[in-house]
């Protein structure tokens, strides 16, 4: 084992430079090869002490996510596997440029947001990483075949979205990923940091790759606040209150288009959040639209060019908050790897899958076309008339239910204060009997005194009555209102903010 970075040399290949971090499963170190001198990051993965099922899940994780291959997916080159020792080795690609959790930390620390167009840009790149892995059939590296391997990533933080030396995210940190079949299959183990788990993941229901769009939500919200939608010491006050309180809302800098892609992810019920592949439909939908070249609330100049891969976007947006730090693994420093320079340790080049959709300027100046197979604006007349007609009606509704609300609530008010009247009289009643000096012929039989008090009894009974139907009310008409205004969130999430039919 590398426990000691005095240790030259791993595989008579790589010579170790230094210990960079502690990842998910181990250690990762920065290491060179010594033929090519090309820098990597080596993980380093202790099974001694794991389980023959562990094991054997380790063994099957970690061949699928070393076949992963897409520009925005932490690259695996190699694995060498010491026996011996019972540790796993993997050489991977090695980032320069730090990860997004020291990108917002810097921005903070200067008090200075990071520009919208920036956030779109990488926020693009990650969901692509996701869509990628997320999808049932995919091209093994190297290879034309494809197999059944989705792959959830079930830790999707700051801290594993890298940047390499051009400016563009990678995913990375596959160590807690769950390999599934296809997308209909569902886990149940819980895995990653609590802070950022769906609510489904933190109840332990069973969930889909839909756990990994809340996490990226979470990210997002928080890259854009410099804070935590949700926090909570334990697991079960956090699912609470993700249940029950309202998110603070994003700063003024931002526009209400940004403000609604991060609601989609970060929506309660997995059913009705959406894909990866549907965020960026609505992105794309929001943002590259003709008309919408300079989003509301972005800080760019119409003057800029536009960029590729979001590197001068990383650099122009963040150079006064990110200095070079180096990250290995979301966890210690990296270095880039030039994609010519690439390469196994045969001399022959690892073929990448190409990538169909098309690079999206991060320039604000820049009209962005939309892809081939998103539909005009007219093809979506009807259904955004007809879900407009339906947000009309709904909030109508909820006008009305509101309303009845407060004509009950305020019977019940009237109610519960009559109710303590009466009570206050009888009780002056009964310390008046009780103090009554008068002959014997002119007092009260017991007979009277008893009908007087069951008069009393049967009007606070018949209030009771009333009190509790008015109740009974209030609440069903709340139930309403709430499945109303569900309805409602749920219609405003489906109709783009800035359409125009």
């Amino acid at each position: 084992m590398l426990t000691h970075i005095d240790q030259p040399c791993l595989n008579n290949t790589y010579r170790v430079i230094g210990l960079c971090g502690s990842g998910s499963y181990g250690k990762v170190y920065r290491v060179e090869h010594m033929v090519t001198k090309k820098v990597y990051a080596c993980k380093e993965i202790c099974y001694a002490n794991m389980q023959a099922k562990e094991r054997e899940i380790l063994e099957q994780e970690v061949n699928v996510v070393t076949t992963l291959s897409h520009p925005n997916v932490i690259r695996h080159y190699e694995i060498i596997h010491d026996r011996n020792s019972e540790v796993l080795y993997i050489i991977m690609e090695y980032c320069s440029n730090g990860d997004l959790a020291t990108t917002k930390m810097n921005a903070k620390r200067v008090g200075k947001h990071l520009e919208e167009s920036y956030i779109i840009n990488i926020m693009r790149q990650v969901l692509r990483a996701l869509e990628y892995c997320h999808a049932p059939f995919k091209p093994s590296q190297g290879t034309g075949t494809a197999t059944p391997k989705l792959v959830i990533h079930r830790d999707v933080k700051p801290e594993n979205l890298l940047i390499d030396e051009t400016g563009a995210i990678k995913l990375a940190d596959f160590g807690f990923c769950r390999v599934m079949s296809n997308t209909s299959d569902m886990t149940t183990t819980r895995a990653g940091t609590p802070l950022y788990m769906a609510p489904e993941v933190l109840g332990g229901q069973g969930y889909t790759a839909k756990a990994d769009i809340w996490s990226l939500g979470v990210t997002f919200y928080e890259l854009c606040s410099f804070r935590l939608p949700y926090t909570s010491p334990s697991i079960d006050d956090l699912r609470r209150r993700i249940k029950n309180e309202t998110r603070r809302p994003l700063p003024s800098s931002y526009s209400s288009r940004l403000t609604s892609v991060i609601d989609l992810m970060l929506e309660l019920n997995p059913t009705s959040r959406p894909s990866a592949t549907m965020v960026l439909e609505f992105i794309s939908y929001n943002y590259d639209q003709p008309g919408l070249s300079m989003p509301l609330g972005l800080h760019t100049s119409r003057s800029r060019k536009p960029e590729s891969n979001g590197a001068e976007s990383l650099e122009k947006s963040t150079a006064s908050v990110n200095k070079p730090s180096t990250v290995s693994d979301g966890k210690g420093p990296q270095s880039g790897i030039d994609d010519s320079e690439k390469r196994d340790f045969k001399g022959s080049v690892p073929k990448t899958p190409k990538i169909t959709r098309s690079r999206e300027s991060a320039s604000s100046s820049v009209v962005v076309k939309s892809p081939p197979s998103y539909k005009p604006q007219g093809a979506y007349a009807s259904d955004v008339d007809q879900l407009r007609r339906a947000l009309e009606e709904t909030n109508a509704e909820l006008e009305a239910k509101n309303r009845e609300i407060s004509e009950l609530t305020e019977r019940v008010q009237v109610a519960e204060a009559k109710y303590k009247t009466v009570q206050a009289e009888l009780t002056q009643l009964k310390r008046c009997l009780a103090g009554i000096s008068t002959p014997d012929n002119q007092k009260l039989s017991y007979a009277d005194l008893m009908e007087v008090c069951s008069q009393n009894n049967r009007e606070i009974i018949r209030l009771k009555s009333e009190l509790q139907i008015a109740l009974s009310r209030a609440t069903a008409a709340e139930s309403m209102a709430k499945r109303a205004a569900s309805t409602t969130a749920l219609s405003k999430a489906r109709i783009p903010q800035n359409i125009n039919v």
